[in-house]
């Protein structure tokens, strides 16, 4: 994930936002992800940080922290859809496979709903492993907010 890489932040606002946009962003996960996950939550399970361990459950190295890659999606949209203006409300995410650092992911998101009442977009969201694999689906809400 890398702390000395610059991001590019997208600047949208409701008015130039639609239905059906879409935008992606890659990100390389690594084991240094995972211990430094582990250090922020306080999640040391075996599972992130064991690979002995990890395979023996049948995984073939140490897994991904579920939350780490819901981090990863909140990071998608502060930076790319909606970006700057948008607010997360909640993300509701499930698994589906374990990501086994190291690994690129692809984070993809298309804008499924808008509303001008309320500000609120809600943003379908598909995370896959460098071979292709669903790792996760969410359905994100954030509210765009622009002070004047």
């Amino acid at each position: 994930m890398g702390k000395d890489m610059e991001v590019e932040i997208a600047e949208f606002t409701l008015s130039n936002l639609v239905v059906g946009q879409k935008d992606t962003m890659e990100v390389d996960v690594s084991i240094d992800d995972i211990d430094e996950f582990a250090e922020i939550s306080g999640d040391y399970s075996l599972i992130h940080m064991d690979s002995t361990f990890a395979k023996a459950q049948g995984f073939n190295s140490r897994v991904a922290h579920g939350m780490l890659i819901g981090a990863l999606v909140s990071g998608f949209i502060g930076n790319k859809l909606p970006g700057r203006y948008g607010i997360l409300q909640s993300i509701d995410i499930g698994f589906r496979k374990p990501l086994e650092p190291p690994d690129t992911i692809q984070i993809n998101g298309e804008i499924i709903s808008i509303s001008k009442s309320t500000s609120q977009i809600v943003v379908k969201i598909t995370v896959s492993n460098s071979k292709g694999s669903k790792v996760a689906i969410a359905k994100v809400k954030s509210i765009i907010r622009i002070n004047s």
